[in-house]
């Protein structure tokens, strides 16, 4: 009688043990999911922060602004990898770009984080250097003022304008411009401003009283819109 209820009292034991192990083994497994979300949510932000800025720089460079539109490609690659790798299977990121500006979510379960990166505009620099690039310049008005229509609000353009001109009291030819154009607006993840360098080779005139054959044209630039 007494082994016969020891047995059954070990066995109940056993039993609520058993149970227990797989409920605290739940909990962990559950822990585990909501502390790697944590993580997971901790780095996103800093990551794309600094991939955008990257990428935007590296738009300037190349010229071509569909570099910086690769941010929603590697969003996508890096998900693939945290469905890979860790418990987080069922994460799912959309994503889309309104102009420049770069607008993300990322769901998991009953989670949600997303964001907006909307400090960079390396479209507006883009077009801006073009404009420079190809410009006529007449040198019989202050040409600060024609580059300057051509700026997007917010950026600091500096430089020179140099070379000769030919003629005789009317002059033309072709001018070398060198500037460097930078958004003031400050970067968030990475030191400094977004800016680029422009090479420009711009035809111009000039009308004076000189009757050299020759003359040397140099100005400098320094222009904030």
């Amino acid at each position: 009688m007494v082994f016969s209820l020891l047995l059954t009292t070990v066995v109940v034991v056993s039993s609520i043990a058993h149970i227990y192990e797989k409920t605290l083994e739940g909990f962990r497994i559950v822990k585990f999911v909501k502390d790697q979300w944590g993580s997971f949510i901790k780095t996103i932000d800093e990551a794309l922060c600094q991939a955008a800025e990257d990428l935007a720089q590296k738009a300037l460079a190349a010229r071509d602004v569909s570099t910086y539109r690769r941010l929603g490609e590697m969003l996508d690659a890096v998900l693939r990898e945290v469905r890979n790798k860790t418990l987080l299977k069922g994460a799912v990121a959309s994503w889309e770009f309104d102009g420049d500006v770069f607008k993300w979510n990322i769901t998991f379960l009953k989670y949600s984080h997303g964001g907006v990166i909307d400090w960079l505009r390396p479209t507006a620099l883009i077009n801006a250097a073009s404009e420079i690039s190809q410009m006529y310049l007449d040198l019989d008005v202050d040409i600060s003022n024609v580059i300057k229509e051509r700026l997007p609000p917010g950026v600091y353009l500096s430089g020179v304008v140099y070379g000769y001109l030919t003629g005789n009291m009317t002059y033309s030819g072709y001018l070398t411009g060198v500037y460097t154009l930078r958004d003031k607006t400050p970067l968030r993840c990475r030191k400094g401003f977004l800016e680029m360098s422009i090479y420009a080779n711009h035809y111009a005139t000039l009308v004076t009283n000189s009757t050299s054959n020759t003359i040397y044209v140099y100005i400098e630039i320094s222009i904030e819109s």
